[in-house]
């Protein structure tokens, strides 16, 4: 797969010149190309191949694209591009999931917050209901307490009530008894008046 991309290179003090590629023998615009490349030359310590023009050979750049130094630089180039990508991405994802968890903790400080109003709301509801329950159930002791009261009265008035007829009954009947007993003694006394001034006459002779 071929990699037509273009890079800038030493010109070794000109500027690119037009002629035939030492590769496809095509005239074009030469890049100078360098057999031993400039980092290995600089790994081996012999600098001085850089601008030896022994090392260079000029190729068109479409040539020169495919050179094995050319694809080297492109893939470390399209490695780092990637990296720095990756990494740009990454910055991005992490800022975007920063974003994300502080919306989530104000969403979620913020229900709750509901949470709590709706809690404080029903507590206040069933403590008012609870007054409410309290203050019935006050009522309806007060309320038994007088029907008993009321019950007692009742009773006590009923058994009075009772304890009178009883009593009525009791006297009319002791009275009945008592006249009773007064007309009988009534009737010996008179029996008895009669017999004694019976005697008497017949001993007086009246």
């Amino acid at each position: 797969m071929l990699f037509l991309v273009s890079y800038e290179y030493p010109s070794m003090g000109r500027k690119s010149k037009v002629g035939r590629c030492r590769i496809c023998s095509k005239r074009r615009k030469l890049d100078p190309h360098h057999i031993i490349s400039q980092h290995r030359a600089k790994k081996i310590n012999q600098e001085q191949l850089i601008r030896n023009p022994g090392n260079i050979v000029f190729l068109c750049r479409k040539c020169h694209n495919q050179t094995t130094a050319s694809l080297t630089r492109y893939k470390l180039r399209m490695t780092e591009k990637t990296q720095q990508q990756e990494s740009d991405a990454l910055i991005v994802t992490v800022e975007s999931l920063e974003a994300e968890l502080s919306r989530l903790r104000k969403e979620n400080q913020s229900r709750m917050n509901d949470v709590r109003r709706l809690a404080d709301e029903e507590i206040a509801s069933k403590d008012s209901k609870i007054t409410g329950l309290e203050e019935e159930n006050n009522e309806l002791k007060e309320q038994l307490e007088l029907l008993d009261k009321l019950s007692l009265e009742y009773q006590i008035a009923r058994g009075t009530k009772k304890i009178l007829r009883q009593v009525r009954k009791d006297i009319v009947q002791v009275s009945k008894d008592i006249e009773g007993e007064i007309k009988r003694e009534v009737k010996g006394a008179v029996k008895s008046a009669k017999k004694i001034g019976s005697e008497f006459r017949k001993r007086t002779g009246l």
